[in-house]
């Protein structure tokens, strides 16, 4: 399982951190540090628009800044992990990660308000393929076998599975339909 764990260089989004030891060790971890882009626009609503505030020199800059800060981060933990950045809105660049990397969880915290997870939590949460696994301050995901979370998980990644089986089966039924006409 490939595990996708976005951090922003925040110690809020650094809690997850302490959970890595609780996933089963054959699960891929990579870090992800998304970066403001030069020039663009969003489509996340309500996303502020970067396209002033970087020119490509900053952007070189800001690009060496998150690989080292992801290396440090990486040389703490107690397993081996993946560190990746890319320039983008951060709910984008999440979900754009999930489909590129063949992420099948996201795990981060977010920032919880009265009704509100914060619009990077929220952008990722409705368009990600993925389940977004969002931790509270203070929580961490329970290493036992027999919880309801990891009982969910498990449900989950069958799911997957199945859904997987399915996908591939329409393309070959796809492929023979377009071979027939």
């Amino acid at each position: 399982m490939n595990v996708l764990i976005p951090l922003d260089g925040s110690n809020l989004a650094e809690e997850v951190l302490p959970s890595l030891p609780n996933l089963p060790p054959q699960e891929r971890v990579i870090l992800l540090r998304v970066v403001p882009p030069v020039a663009g626009s969003s489509t996340c609503p309500d996303e502020p628009d970067w396209s002033d505030r970087n020119t490509a020199r900053e952007l070189d800059e800001l690009l060496s800044e998150a690989r080292a800060y992801l290396a440090r981060v990486a040389a703490r933990l107690p397993r081996p992990v993946e560190t990746k950045v890319l320039v983008g809105h951060p709910g984008e660049a999440i979900v754009d990660a999930v489909m590129r990397w063949d992420i099948e969880r996201v795990l981060m915290t977010c920032r919880w308000r009265s009704e509100s997870w914060g619009r990077t939590a929220d952008w990722a949460w409705h368009h990600s393929p993925c389940p977004v696994v969002l931790l509270r301050t203070g929580e961490s995901i329970s290493p036992a076998e027999d919880s309801p979370a990891s009982q969910l998980s498990a449900r989950i990644d069958e799911l997957q599975r199945q859904v997987h089986r399915q996908q591939e089966q329409i393309g070959l039924l796809q492929r023979l339909v377009v071979e027939s006409l």
